[in-house]
């Protein structure tokens, strides 16, 4: 085996990829450890601005989540009243007046729900 080949086989290994990098730091000027350093500040800066980013999404993500289940939790809640309103035998235009539906849509979850033709 060539050396060259062995220090790739030995390189793939995380804590010997680590030493490796460590020594070529040992080796750095003055100058190239400040860009060095200034390179993984950079590295490290744009990962949490990354991450928070990610999380800022998340979190508009779980709201807009909480908004549409209390759009939906309505609908289905004046849905509800429009079944039961018409199984109590009150008039369409009472039941628009009472969920603030229009006629057109009170019919509309009637048939929907097979309580008329």
């Amino acid at each position: 085996m060539k050396d060259q080949d062995l220090l790739n086989e030995l390189a793939n290994v995380p804590e010997i990829a680590e030493a490796l990098e460590l020594t070529k730091e040992s080796a750095y000027t003055k100058a190239e450890l400040e860009a060095y350093d200034k390179y993984w500040d950079q590295i490290r800066t744009e990962r949490t601005l990354i991450v928070d980013a990610e999380t800022r999404g998340l979190e508009q993500g779980r709201e807009e989540g909480r908004q549409e289940g209390k759009i939906e939790g309505k609908i289905e809640g004046k849905i509800e009243v429009v079944l039961k309103s018409y199984e109590s035998g009150l008039s369409f235009s009472l039941i628009a007046n009472i969920t603030g539906l229009g006629e057109e849509e009170v019919t509309k979850v009637l048939k929907n729900h097979g309580k008329i033709d």
